[in-house]
């Protein structure tokens, strides 16, 4: 794994996309920016597809912690 800072990435994309076929990337903007390149294989619509929203995630996880601790609706 590779660290740069934003500077390096516009000033090298190509060289830097062809490293991240490999490798992550940690790419750090400034002093609380922090970013991850790499490459995406694999990505199918089926998986797409199955994939929830934030609403979704988030009221999932509001009934997992009421189930928890008997917390009532």
């Amino acid at each position: 794994m590779m660290k740069i800072n934003s500077a390096e990435l516009r000033d090298n994309v190509e060289k830097r996309l062809d490293l991240a076929n490999k490798e992550t990337i940690v790419i750090q903007r400034g002093e609380t920016d922090t970013f991850a390149l790499s490459k995406l294989t694999n990505i199918r619509d089926a998986d797409l597809s199955r994939a929830i929203t934030a609403d979704e995630l988030l009221t999932g996880i509001k009934s997992d912690i009421r189930h928890l601790f008997d917390i009532p609706k």
